[in-house]
């Protein structure tokens, strides 16, 4: 197994609706292997390999969920909807990554900390010191991705 491949392609950004870099990734790995390539109008890649043998096909989704910007507040915290969907006990303190590179993590009000929250008590910190800091950094509209850690019980 090419663990450096996997970690890759889990790596890769590719939120709902901004699949270019994930798919561009599997475009290089795939391309060399297939006879022919190509890329749909929603785009799904579609590789074909000639033979007489058995058929066999290969699915799997590359977007990935995450949320985008609604709102950016006075204090610099970024209110988001989801795309996709995750409880909101489930993301809370997971980090996340623009699709520009700024990190930041999902948290939620001082006086929700009980995780008996809604998708409305949680934001996104990326370290900004006010609404304008945070406006230099995102904006309306900018989607980011969970951030997961690979791991593997291989050395």
């Amino acid at each position: 197994m090419n663990l450096t491949l996997l970690q890759s392609l889990t790596a890769a950004f590719g939120v709902s609706g901004c699949e270019d870099e994930i798919r561009t990734l599997i475009l290089q790995e795939v391309t060399p292997l297939a006879d022919d390539v190509t890329v749909d109008a929603l785009g799904n890649v579609i590789a074909h390999k000639q033979g007489n043998g058995p058929k066999l096909m290969f699915s799997a989704h590359m977007d990935s969920i995450g949320l985008m910007v609604t709102h950016i507040d006075e204090k610099g915290y970024l209110r988001f909807c989801q795309v996709g969907g995750l409880e909101p006990a489930a993301i809370y303190q997971t980090p996340v990554q623009f699709q520009n590179g700024v990190r930041g993590v999902i948290s939620v009000n001082e006086d929700k900390s009980d995780k008996q929250f809604k998708l409305t008590d949680l934001f996104v910190d990326i370290g900004a010191k006010d609404r304008a800091d945070a406006e230099t950094m995102v904006k309306m509209g900018d989607v980011a991705a969970y951030e997961g850690v690979f791991l593997t019980n291989r050395s």
